[in-house]
């Protein structure tokens, strides 16, 4: 992992209705600080809230998860996916189409803290360089395990499972 990454990005200007490549700007992606993980946590929620309200996509979803192996890279995901994902989505291709790309758009702009309305405009090549470069500069399966470790940790200290467990089973007078 290194600690940043330079992308050269087109900056557009409107001018009277029309886009104008106004000039280049050098981009530098750094690693995520925790207000970045918070805002794609959220963002994430409201996805997963409304992929889950489709039973297409929710049945897909929970197959997809089912061949999720801890140690699997990408390409060995990727080839984990069955023909029932294929299956299970193919009702929802227009959700997906309406819902993801934005949804994709705005963990990519709060990640680069580039603007989405300017990633938008990047030719293919820039946006897939910036995409790069946030996986280059972070290692996401690391945050959310050390995230997943930390919770733990934290709530073991406070015995929330306890308290919880408590109050659940506590008659209410």
């Amino acid at each position: 992992m290194t600690n940043e990454v330079k992308v050269l990005i087109t900056q557009y200007r409107n001018e009277n209705g029309v886009l104008k490549d106004d000039s280049k700007k050098e981009v530098v992606i750094k690693a995520m600080r925790p207000y970045q993980f918070f805002a794609i946590t959220k963002v994430l929620k409201t996805l997963i809230n409304e992929l889950n309200a489709d039973e297409n996509i929710n049945g897909a979803l929970v197959g997809l998860f089912d061949t999720v192996e801890e140690g699997m890279d990408t390409k060995d995901l990727l080839s984990a996916l069955s023909a029932q994902f294929v299956k299970d989505s193919a009702g929802s291709i227009g959700f997906l189409l309406e819902v993801a790309p934005e949804s994709a758009l705005e963990l990519i702009s709060i990640l680069s803290e580039v603007h989405p309305e300017q990633l938008k405009l990047q030719e293919m090549d820039t946006f897939f360089d910036v995409v790069d470069a946030i996986a280059e500069v972070n290692d996401l399966a690391k945050v959310v395990e050390r995230v997943k470790k930390s919770t733990k940790s934290f709530q073991k200290s406070l015995k929330w499972g306890e308290k919880v467990t408590q109050a659940t089973l506590s008659p209410v007078n």
